[in-house]
């Protein structure tokens, strides 16, 4: 992570000469682990996107790897470059280029062929990645096409995404957020979208209005107070009260267990379900249910000691949000759902502060129904 930060191209090309090397399947989690870890790093490092030109024809040559975990790692490694034309990385374009609409092609074959496409330092590649923000493409497709898009610096990617606003899923929806959050001009571009009435504001999470409005960027901070400062939250009493009905009926723990891996796992593990992000919920199963549900609906109300919601703002002008999850001398890790973190080293760090929230989202009754409500307490007073 170190070598990654200090971006030095000699140095990066050393470790992926050794990790190219390596031929044996045995050596296969180091490798991941080493490409990982200089993704890791060169997001933290002083250039946004640094050229590496050495470094860069060692990674190409990983892509093509048939080790699905490495070639993923590569690519991360990849999207953290100012990549330089070249007829190998033509080449590679032009073959996911091929692959990327194939329906002959596995899902996760056309997945990492949007990811490479992402890459192109031409921006030709723009014109096909557009045609997989359609509803009639796979889910995951779509929020891969996202995270290449938003690898061009090209305006027209911010315009493109949001016209199409309406047309997409949550997730697609909390993929495009998390790439507009992480660019000031393209949060400009999203508030402009909302004045529009392109993009509605309660689209945003509270955490994300929050920050908007707590921004340390004068111009965003005053823009979003006029446009979403009278946004009311949800009324969470009004809420609770409609799902007080679910504490009367006797719920399914079996169909609780599948409401808790759809709704809470990115969030909460237990057994082998699920990340570790907010509070341990074996430690729960003796509060009354009506607690419980209190808890789920009102997180607010009570937050658990270690689990607020925190913002940083780096010198590079991203706002990143998590949970504290370590800290060291020389660094903050924040965490946020599905276990995604972002390590930050205190040198590139201008202002760390509470929002006062807690992690945990305040609409989960857009996601469980009143029955299933009632499934997922009868899962949380006994889940194993």
């Amino acid at each position: 992570m170190v070598l990654g930060a200090r971006q030095k191209d000699r140095e990066i090309a050393d470790v992926l000469t050794l990790v190219t090397k390596s031929r044996s399947e045995r050596d296969g989690w180091w490798q991941t682990a080493s490409l990982e870890g200089l993704a890791d790093g060169l997001k933290r490092g002083p250039e946004r996107r640094a050229k590496l030109p050495r470094a860069q024809h060692l990674i190409l040559q990983l892509l093509e790897t048939r080790s699905a975990a490495m070639g993923a790692a590569a690519l991360r490694v990849m999207t953290q470059l100012n990549v330089i034309d070249s007829p190998e990385v033509r080449k590679l374009i032009g073959k996911a280029s091929r692959v990327a609409p194939s329906q002959g092609a596995s899902l996760q074959d056309r997945t990492r062929a949007i990811g490479i496409l992402g890459l192109d330092p031409t921006g030709s590649s723009l014109v096909l990645l557009e045609k997989f923000l359609s509803p009639q493409q796979p889910q995951e497709l779509q929020v891969a096409t996202v995270g290449a898009l938003t690898n061009f610096r090209d305006a027209k990617v911010s315009a493109l995404l949001l016209d199409k606003w309406r047309a997409y899923t949550g997730p697609v929806r909390e993929a495009v957020l998390t790439a507009f959050f992480n660019d000031r001009s393209r949060l400009l571009a999203l508030l402009n979208a909302i004045k529009a009435e392109k993009v509605q504001a309660w689209s945003l999470t509270r955490a994300m209005r929050l920050q908007l409005l707590h921004s340390p960027d004068a111009e965003i901070r005053e823009r979003a107070s006029a446009l979403i400062q009278n946004v009311s939250d949800n009324d969470r009493k009004v809420v609770f009260e409609k799902y007080h009905r679910s504490l009367g009926i006797s719920g399914s723990r079996e169909r609780g267990k599948q409401v808790f891996r759809e709704v809470c796992s990115k969030c909460h593990k237990i057994g082998n379900v699920g990340y570790e992000v907010g509070p341990d919920l074996l430690s729960v199963t003796n509060r009354p249910k009506q607690q419980l549900m209190t808890d789920i609906l009102m997180p607010n109300l009570n937050i658990e000691d270690g689990y607020e919601e925190y913002l940083a703002q780096t010198t590079d002008g991203r706002l990143i949000t998590g949970i504290i999850a370590k800290q060291s001398p020389t660094a903050v890790t924040l965490r946020r759902a599905k276990g995604e973190e972002d390590t930050i080293l205190r040198s590139n760090l201008t202002n760390l502060r509470s929002l006062s929230l807690s992690s945990m989202p305040e609409d989960l009754e857009r996601s469980i129904s009143i029955e299933g409500m009632a499934d997922l307490l009868a899962f949380l007073k006994s889940p194993l």
